[in-house]
């Protein structure tokens, strides 16, 4: 018999919250996101869900790429819903 794994994030950081604000606000798709940092879709679901931080390259890519609105010194700051 197979347990079931919860898959939630134990550590959702400010950065996450704000990149899936970022993608609603702009129309944009995870799938847009992986295309745009050279990374997969399924690496991006993980940064959007707070599954984890991307190395210092993708988070430094991902802060040019939004302008700001997802910022490399938030991936370490616990998001305030929490």
């Amino acid at each position: 018999m197979c347990k079931q794994i919860s898959r939630g994030p134990k550590f959702r950081s400010a950065a996450s919250v704000a990149l899936a604000h970022w993608l609603a606000s702009t129309g944009k798709s995870q799938g847009d996101l992986a295309r745009r940092l050279d990374i997969s879709r399924q690496r991006a679901s993980n940064y959007v869900r707070g599954y984890g931080p991307p190395k210092s390259d993708v988070a430094t890519r991902l802060q040019k790429m939004t302008k700001g609105a997802v910022r490399l010194a938030d991936w370490r700051v616990p998001a305030v819903d929490q």
